[in-house]
């Protein structure tokens, strides 16, 4: 990737999203309100990540590469929260009845 003076602006800009995303995650698991985000944005939001990562190895971007690391690690943390919430409301569920 040539080097150009807007550089840091990807950095800033992906910076800024990974922190309002690590907020809300956090936020999720202190207050154990998994129901906040739906399936449909949690697995299309892994497939993003996924994809950004896999674009930014072909093209060799490293901001891509970096950012898509740790986009994939998060959504794949978030992917297995929303599951393991999942499966406690459905025992939970069964115990009430």
């Amino acid at each position: 990737m040539a080097k150009t003076k807007g550089d840091w602006m990807v950095y800033l800009a992906v910076f800024s999203v990974q922190a309002g995303f690590i907020y809300e995650l956090c936020d999720m698991c202190q207050e154990g309100e998994m129901n906040k985000l739906s399936w449909v944005f949690v697995l299309i939001g892994f497939l993003a990540s996924a994809l950004g990562l896999i674009y930014g190895i072909i093209n060799k971007i490293t901001p891509f590469i970096i950012t898509g690391i740790i986009d994939v690690v998060l959504a794949t943390v978030l992917l297995s929260i929303k599951t393991v919430a999942q499966i406690k409301n459905k025992d939970t569920e069964k115990e009430s009845k």
